[in-house]
Order: structure tokens, then C-alpha cells, then sequence
């Protein structure tokens, strides 16, 4: 498995796609234009993943990156070195979602397996662990202040956990309507800690009061096509929600008047990530068959399309100092060929 880093010396320039993108535009937005030929230079590869990378995170001073996907591995790299410090996991269910605490000093993990973990981010020890109820979980979040976790299940539950010994502090149940219940797949706090988004296979981004689980708001498209919520991230100021769709469809949500107030055509099939730059000034999105551009939230002007000339695109992460974007790609739960991790270096 290598562990080397592979640069590229050329830099993409990304009119090819962009005009393809934007006549996939819907009625509901914008026209949408290249408002210039963005040039965004890919800079490092990280190779070592065999399969689908589902996750991304960078550590919040953005010296280190954590990755996970469908090898069953999850793993930490330093990507200005070009190496992999640390395999925290490695076994045979594909691992989910990884998030960092706000002090960077500890990972959370979860997987289709039945156990969430907290590790050590510096040594790599396995801090604690306990299992999940339903056996499976696409999605872990920590709180700003460090004190809780927030897991997916996926029976349709959202567990609020104590990362110091995976207590169960709180259990929601989450995307369950009619008696049914769906799969959570996205979960993210605000910047504030004070509300919970969620969405899932019901296609509903849930929005929930994260002191008492007081459901605020249950929020849906107006689609005829299936719409499970793949991917939801809040704006950094939190006065918006990005969700990503099975539609093909990024989404952007008034969380305060409940409304949607701008819809982005990622793809033709589905889209799965979405990350805000840190100034939010700029929305990177990804999704199937290689998908991945950075679109101005605020106009709906797609900045910058990048064909990753492979397979489809699941996890997307701006660094914490908004100049580099991380991608995930590979196959959906495969264990073999190399799925590289492309750092890109923004204008």
C-alpha cells in the first residue's frame, strides 16, 4: 500500500464544465455563467485508501486530515508532508463519518458495524468505545464546545453522547414518521451549538433544539424525485444550511424562515458533499460521476467545475484557512484499487 505523495505541476483550467454544469441549472436559480476561468492547481494526492473515501475532516489548525471509507479503514495524514502518520482502524465494514474535537486533540469514528470510537488523535490509542443501537451509523458531529457527540443511526434515531465515556446524554428519535423510521445519513451543529440539522432517507432536513431535542423544523423540496439528504453543513455566520440530494441537487435553506432560498445542479444523478469555505464566501459541493465544483453562495455563479475523470465524488472539505480543498472519491464499498485523497490549492 503506498504512502507516498504524488504532486502535480500543471494547474487545471476550468472553463471545460462549467457550461455543462450550468445548463443543468434549474428554474429556481440563477442563470448560471462562469464569472471567470477560475485556475485551481491540484497539489498532492494521498494515496493508501483502497475503495470509496466516504469521509473528510481537516483538524481545526488544518495541519492534519482524517479520511475514512469503504476499505474499513480510517486514517490520519499530514498533508503538507505528504504522509500517513496514523491507521487508527482497519477491519472488514466499511467506516463512515470521522470528526475531529474542536480541540483537535481527539477523532470520533462510526461505522456500519455497530461501534462508535474516540481516539487519540496524536498516538492513535483508542480512547473509548461503545456500540451503537441500531448496529450501523452514517455520521458523527462534535459539538463547538467539545462537550457532546452527535451520532446518526440508522434506525432513524439521533443519539447525543458524552465523548468521555459514549454516555447516552440524549436520544431523539430523529427522521421516524408514520411509525417508520430512515436512516440518518448527514448530521452537523451549528457554529452557535445551540441547533442540530440533520437529514436522511425520509428526505427531510430536520432541524432540532440542541438543548432539549425539541424539534424547530422539518424541511423538504419540492421534488418528484427520490431525495434522500445526503450531505448537510451549516454556513460558518449560521444564517444558511447546504444539503446535498439523491436529486442531484445541492440546496440552500433559511433556517430562521424555514425557506429554501437557492437550489444548485450538481449532477445528473446524486450529490453527497457539501462544505463551506471558512469566510463563506464559497460552497464546494460534490457527487456522482466525478462531480466536484465551488459555486459563490450568494449569486449562484458557478466558480470553478472540476472533472475528476473517475469515480464518483463522496466527501469534499475546505481547510480550515480556506486555501485548500480536499476531495474523496472511489467506488461504492469496494476494497481494492487505489482511491486517492487530491488536495487543491485555491486562488
Amino acid at each position: 500500500m503506498s504512502r507516498t505523495i504524488r504532486k502535480s505541476a500543471w494547474s487545471l483550467v476550468l472553463t471545460i464544465g462549467l457550461l455543462s454544469l450550468a445548463a443543468a441549472s434549474t428554474a429556481a436559480s440563477p442563470v448560471i455563467e462562469p464569472q471567470s476561468a477560475s485556475q485551481v492547481v491540484e497539489i498532492a494526492q494521498l494515496t493508501g485508501h483502497l475503495g470509496a473515501v466516504y469521509s473528510l475532516a481537516w483538524s481545526p489548525d488544518g495541519a492534519r486530515l482524517a479520511s475514512a471509507g469503504s476499505d474499513g479503514t480510517v486514517r490520519i495524514w499530514d498533508p503538507q508532508a505528504g504522509s500517513l502518520p496514523l491507521t487508527l482502524e482497519q477491519g472488514i465494514v466499511s467506516r463512515w463519518g470521522v470528526a475531529w474535537s474542536p480541540d483537535g486533540l481527539r477523532l470520533a469514528s462510526v461505522q456500519c458495524g455497530g461501534m462508535i470510537r474516540v481516539w487519540d488523535a496524536v498516538t492513535g490509542k483508542k480512547l473509548t468505545e461503545g456500540p451503537l443501537q441500531s448496529g450501523c451509523a452514517y455520521c458523527v458531529a462534535w459539538s463547538p464546545d467539545g462537550s457532546r457527540l452527535a451520532v446518526g443511526e440508522g434506525n432513524g434515531t439521533i443519539l447525543i453522547l458524552d465523548p468521555s465515556d459514549l454516555r447516552i446524554v440524549a436520544e431523539w428519535p430523529g427522521h421516524v414518521e408514520g411509525g417508520l423510521s430512515t436512516e440518518v445519513i448527514a448530521i452537523a451543529w451549528s457554529p452557535d451549538g445551540t441547533q442540530l440539522a440533520s437529514g436522511g432517507l425520509d428526505f427531510a432536513l430536520r432541524i432540532w433544539d440542541a438543548a432539549t431535542g425539541a424539534p424547530l423544523a422539518v424541511l423538504r423540496a419540492t421534488t418528484y424525485a427520490r431525495n434522500d439528504i445526503n450531505g448537510v453543513a451549516w454556513s460558518p455566520d449560521g444564517r444558511r444550511i447546504a444539503t446535498a440530494g439523491q436529486d442531484g441537487y445541492v440546496r440552500l435553506w433559511d433556517p430562521a424562515e424555514r425557506v429554501e432560498v437557492r437550489s444548485f445542479r450538481v449532477s445528473l444523478s446524486w450529490a453527497r458533499g457539501v462544505s463551506w469555505s471558512p469566510d463563506g464566501t464559497a460552497l464546494a459541493t460534490s457527487g456522482a460521476g466525478g462531480r466536484l465544483a465551488i459555486w459563490d453562495p450568494q449569486t449562484g455563479a458557478l466558480l470553478a467545475a472540476l472533472s475528476e475523470r473517475g469515480p464518483d465524488v463522496w466527501a469534499v472539505a475546505f481547510s480550515p484557512d480556506g486555501t485548500k480543498l480536499a476531495s474523496g472519491s472511489g467506488r461504492y464499498e469496494s476494497r481494492t484499487g487505489d482511491s486517492p485523497i487530491r488536495i487543491w490549492g485555491l486562488p
